[in-house]
């Protein structure tokens, strides 16, 4: 037994008055009494002596005074036993992972489900608790609400579609903890790769500001089979399947366009590998691939695909020489119908949606013709302009420019400098070329550069109505060699694409967990209910409309697809379930004391009324 006040131990010292008390006796008086007597009074003094000690002993009232005094003087002293005790109320913030990933059913239910019974089962009615989901981005549900909140807040909520990234989570968790005690993070999770922070990394910088983090996993098998990547290819896109499981698997992949199956084909799919479906010849609008496969992860198993409809579209291209590999690369759209104009004689401008700038000298162009270009796009036509050495003759242009020329050239490697529907997958990173020196105009976007000194060689920028593009590559082996790379072709579509403002496949189809900004708060129609937003996060698979306009949102992350037990967190550090933390406290007992006390205050009462003194 310990004392939290030993200083009240001095409270005993009131046993000395006590005793005093019962020693004190009244003044002797002086008497004359015969010499006989007074041995006898002796003797009688010397009995009157003893009995008084006897009475000290044996007085039951002394007794219960000093055994009260002593048992308040121990109540005073605040006598405790150390003890061990589970924490009745903790700080606890629970990282549940949403990904897709976790709605596999290798569980028997799914693996986010079995996560939430797991953590609505931790949640004490005293905690203080707050909820993280896991997404690409951290997503947090709920701030310091109490256990009912909390346990009925999670019976609530459902998986996503997206990416995991278990590090972020944890490192937000760590900050919702700042300055509080008894906190620590429990993490439910299958720990299948994701991005961001490692998990076990996050957990160690938790643990040096003292929060404790609990990792514990779901899911127990792989053997999944999905679509993970679609691209779009000069005939049409392709799909590509993998395998996850131990052994061949059989799968069918079938097109559909309104419950209209357009196409199937069935193949054999090996272990840890791709197989690669052509789709061709498609029809324009909202197309659905279904992967025909028996797994625990369905999500992977349907795609949906926004082909643009068909629209021919007219492109005039302006050149004085032979220029065959951008007539080449315009062919190759079906949709596109195109012109090729010799200077001086030049159809209007206004008869087509695209105009395109090849090699012309100034001395070659009626006057006007420039101003009238200039005019053209800012009413709304499209311009695009392909760098030349005779560029720099046709300063009306510089108006339209998205770049201003410096004379002269330089040589050296491109740079990308900004990937996006135009720059995806091209081979133009490191590629040598011959540049015009130029700055890039304010306003303008440069997409890629090339030289030390980092001349835009792409650059497109919106001028009045209009689109204009800056093509800093002349189609020349004396330039680059990228004309005759299988990208110069994809390029041109993509451009001509995106200068008539028809969407691209990256433009309408995109994975899940991006961030689509709609420019202002609009109306949109999710897969599963109805949201109004400017900034659109497509965390569930399916079809979003808004604007009177389809964009599709697919999986397509070979991460998510892989649904083996992860390992991005080392098994020493996974626990099967989580125990309410102990801590060492302080058992009082001086109420006890006061009781005992008290009783026998009472009974010295009783005791002084029964004698008569009360």
């Amino acid at each position: 037994m310990e004392f939290a006040n030993p200083l009240a131990a001095f409270a005993l010292a009131t046993f000395i008055p006590l005793i005093i008390l019962y020693f004190i006796k009244p003044k002797p008086r002086e008497l004359k009494i015969p010499s006989l007597v007074l041995i006898f009074q002796l003797e009688r003094k010397e009995d009157v002596f003893r009995s008084v000690l006897r009475r000290f002993v044996r007085d039951p009232l002394l007794l219960i005074q000093l055994i009260t005094i002593a048992l308040l003087t121990l109540a005073m002293l605040n006598p405790f036993f150390p003890a061990l005790a589970e924490v009745e109320a903790e700080d606890v913030v629970l990282v549940i992972d949403a990904s897709g990933s976790m709605q596999a059913t290798d569980v028997g239910q799914s693996r986010f489900e079995e996560a939430v019974g797991l953590a609505r089962g931790v949640v004490g009615g005293k905690d203080r608790v707050s909820i993280i989901l896991a997404e690409n981005v951290p997503i947090v549900v709920l701030r310091d609400g109490d256990g009912e909140k909390a346990r009925n807040l999670l019976a609530t909520l459902r998986p996503r579609a997206t990416p995991t990234n278990l590090g972020d989570a944890i490192l937000l968790g760590k900050d919702l903890l700042a300055g509080k005690e008894n906190k620590r993070i429990i993490v439910y999770s299958d720990f299948a790769r994701g991005y961001g922070p490692e998990p076990a990394l996050a957990s160690k910088l938790a643990g040096a500001e003292g929060v404790e983090v609990d990792f514990i996993q779901v899911g127990r098998e792989g053997g999944n089979v999905g679509i993970v990547d679609i691209k779009r290819t000069r005939e049409g896109y392709s799909v590509a399947v993998r395998s996850y499981a131990q052994g061949e698997e059989e799968v069918t992949l079938q097109l559909s366009s309104k419950d209209k199956v357009l196409s199937s084909e069935t193949r054999s799919v090996r272990p840890s590998s791709r197989e690669v479906f052509l789709l061709q010849n498609l029809p324009g609008g909202l197309l659905t691939i279904d992967l025909r496969h028996d797994d625990p992860l369905p999500l992977d198993n349907r795609a949906y695909l926004a082909v643009p409809e068909p629209k021919e579209e007219r492109v005039l291209l302006i050149s004085e020489v032979e220029d065959p590999y951008i007539k080449y690369a315009l062919a190759s759209a079906k949709s596109l119908k195109w012109q090729v104009a010799v200077p001086p004689v030049i159809p209007p401008f206004e008869n087509f949606d695209i105009v395109i700038l090849g090699e012309v000298r100034s001395t070659s162009l009626l006057p006007g013709t420039i101003e009238s270009l200039a005019t053209y796009a800012e009413k709304g036509g499209n311009v695009v302009i392909v760098a030349s050495d005779k560029l720099q003759e046709l300063g009306g242009l510089d108006p339209i420019l998205p770049v201003a020329l410096q004379g002269g050239s330089g040589r050296g490697k491109m740079e990308v400098r900004t990937v996006n529907e135009l720059t995806l997958d091209l081979d133009l990173q490191g590629v040598t070329t011959k540049y015009l020196l130029a700055e890039a105009r304010e306003g303008s976007i440069t997409l890629a550069t090339a030289g030390i000194d980092g001349s835009p060689v792409l650059a497109v920028w919106s001028k009045g109505k209009g689109k204009v593009a800056y093509f800093g590559i002349k189609p020349e082996r004396s330039w680059s060699d990228f004309h005759l790379s299988p990208s110069f072709p994809i390029f041109w579509v993509r451009l001509t694409d995106w200068m008539r403002g028809t969407n691209l496949v990256e433009n309408k189809n995109f994975a899940t967990g991006d961030l689509v900004p709609l420019g202002e708060r609009v109306e949109v129609k999710t897969p599963t209910g109805m949201v109004t937003t400017d900034r659109l996060l497509l965390d569930e698979t399916g079809v979003y409309e808004f604007k009177g306009d389809s964009i599709a949102s697919n999986l397509l992350d070979e991460r998510e697809s892989d649904i083996a037990p992860g390992s991005t967190v080392p098994k020493e550090e996974v626990k099967g379930t989580v125990e309410r933390r102990s801590v060492e406290v302080r058992r009082y007992i001086e109420d006890y004391i006061l009781v005992m006390a008290a009783a026998l205050i009472l009974g010295e009462l009783l005791f002084l009324r029964r004698r008569g003194e009360l």
